[in-house]
């Protein structure tokens, strides 16, 4: 049989502190190929996150253009694909041309000629080579206009959350969606209304490639035990950015009464503003204690699950694909409260949480939370069995990982 090569690029893995759910697909992946070289856009440091077995290259490949490919860039204007992406622009997107449109237009285009060749000299086996592009971003383009140069390969990507959603950008604008498409084999959203989204976006062209395919973890632990009479026990886990709306949390902190522990896993530029704004709403309030622990390791965040008495976990964010750390805390049976926004809908329900508005007042967060203060131990019980119930029957990573592997 001929060696199965896979092609794998994403934005630190296996180095840094971000993409910790490609640790559980990863296992998945080795397993599947024969060899696999990681083109990753992190410099090399001592600590990868993963061991990489002898068939595993990891390469280091900058996504930023050169100052010599910023110029080249300008050539684009002469291109048939840009001509072909300003309609799409105007007459799919009904958005109003901009410099900044135009400029990312033209960098994602040279982008994609710099990483076609820059790939193009690894690929051993143009017939059995499959190119992976963990988001739908420059990289997703790259391989593409690879695939449009050499058909015999293999090429397919992953959509998430911002690399989707137009809406999450300055200009509600991401470049050569159609162009990904066409010269892909698949696109695997990570949610029903991701694969809704981009189906509607290129107005159902693609309905045979744009597919599902759920990301999962892994969990061997069983439900740990429920303890009463302890002060109720927050969590929270996610980049400390605007886009997460920390503050809410802190601001409904601040409306309770009832004794609280809150504990917020992560870090980010906001960091330092919100442990002050914690500090200034909450540290006169004896019922409440709180603690950032900063940036943790996937395996630092399960064995805090696994150790810690955790009544609800909370999601407020504006705009969601599906969040893992939501699957990670169902798969501990943790009822989980979040925002009505994404794919939140499809992992959240009235069985195992609680979906809030879209834009929650600090208030409607204090109520959903006295919600389940006040709820009684019975009833508590269900939501915990029903949130381990549905990571188990579809966020489980050795089913959901398997079965996109078939898929490949």
């Amino acid at each position: 049989m001929k060696s199965r090569n896979l092609i794998f690029f994403t934005a630190e893995f296996p180095y840094g502190t971000g993409e910790t759910f490609i640790e559980n697909e990863f296992p998945f992946l080795a397993q599947y190929f024969d060899k696999i070289i990681i083109i990753t856009n992190k410099p090399e440091t001592k600590n990868k996150r993963t061991i990489l077995t002898n068939n595993v290259k990891v390469i280091h490949f900058p996504y930023e253009l050169s100052p010599t490919d910023k110029i080249k860039s300008l050539q684009g204007v002469f291109s048939k694909m840009f001509w072909q992406e300003i309609k799409i622009i105007r007459n799919q997107y009904k958005l109003r041309l901009k410099l900044s449109i135009l400029k990312t237009l033209l960098t994602s285009i040279q982008k994609k000629k710099t990483i076609a060749n820059y790939v193009f000299s690894y690929i051993e086996n143009k017939g059995n080579t499959w190119l992976y592009s963990y988001w739908l971003n420059d990289m997703a383009i790259g391989i593409a206009e690879l695939k449009n140069r050499m058909p015999n390969l293999k090429a397919f990507s992953r959509a998430h959350g911002w690399d989707l959603y137009l809406e999450r950008h300055p200009d509600n604008y991401l470049p050569l969606r159609n162009f990904i498409l066409t010269h892909s084999d698949a696109c695997y959203n990570i949610s029903n209304h991701g694969k809704s989204y981009l189906d509607k976006l290129t107005n159902n062209k693609y309905a045979q490639k744009i597919k599902l395919s759920k990301l999962g973890t892994l969990n061997k632990n069983k439900i740990p035990p429920f303890i009463t009479n302890q002060k109720l026990h927050l969590v929270s886990c996610s980049n400390l950015i605007p886009l997460k709306r920390i503050h809410l949390i802190i601001e409904a902190l601040c409306l309770l009464d009832i004794p609280i522990n809150w504990t917020h896993i992560g870090s980010g530029v906001l960091q330092q503003e919100l442990e002050e704004l914690a500090r200034l709403k909450l540290s006169n309030k004896q019922n409440i204690t709180y603690n950032f622990t900063g940036q943790l390791s996937n395996k630092e965040v399960l064995n805090f699950y696994s150790t810690q008495h955790i009544n609800l976990f909370i999601n407020v964010s504006i705009s969601e694909g599906l969040p893992v750390s939501i699957m990670e805390a169902m798969s501990f049976g943790i009822p989980v409260i979040a925002t009505n926004v994404g794919g939140n809908t499809e992992i959240v329900s009235p069985e195992n949480g609680f979906l809030l508005s879209s834009n929650p007042t600090a208030c409607e967060i204090k109520d959903t939370i006295n919600f389940f203060a006040e709820m009684s131990i019975e009833k508590y019980s269900k939501y915990r069995i029903n949130a381990r119930k549905t990571w188990e029957e579809n966020y489980n990573a050795e089913i959901n990982y398997t079965q996109f592997i078939a898929d490949l």
